[in-house]
Order: structure tokens, then C-alpha cells, then sequence
């Protein structure tokens, strides 16, 4: 929701590129992660936790970069 609403906002086509579908992807990867990895590693719990951080982390470090310019700038 936050890309589509900083790219309708900012007057940008509601078009994603890679770094979206990444971002997207990596969220979706770190829920899964963290459901499903204790279920198949139980004993790992702290490994399967900072797997499903690192996931989180990376999509929300690929938003900040894209997305920082266009949430602080002026709309075009």
C-alpha cells in the first residue's frame, strides 16, 4: 500500500519496477520464514528468527532507497 500511495501521490505511474516486486517479495518471504521455518527447524528458533529479520531488513532497506526521493521531494 505505501508504494502505491507514494507513486499515485507523487503523480508517478502506478507501475512497479524490480525493486518493488523484490520489496514485495521479500515481505512475503519473511512471514513465511517465520511461520513456517519453526515448524520445520524448531530447534533453530534464533536462526529462523534472524532469517525472517534479514528478509524484512532487505525489503525495507530496497523501499527506503527507492522510495526516499520521491516521499520528500516535491510532486513533478
Amino acid at each position: 500500500m505505501m508504494t502505491r500511495s507514494a507513486l499515485g501521490h507523487s503523480g508517478r505511474p502506478l507501475v512497479p519496477t524490480w525493486v518493488e516486486i523484490a520489496t514485495y517479495y521479500l515481505i512475503v518471504a519473511s512471514a513465511a520464514v517465520r511461520v513456517f521455518g519453526i515448524l520445520l527447524y524448531p530447534e533453530g528458533y534464533f536462526v529462523v528468527l534472524g532469517v525472517s529479520a534479514l528478509c524484512w531488513v532487505g525489503a525495507f532497506g530496497l523501499f527506503t532507497g527507492r522510495y526516499w526521493g520521491i516521499v520528500t521531494r516535491p510532486r513533478f
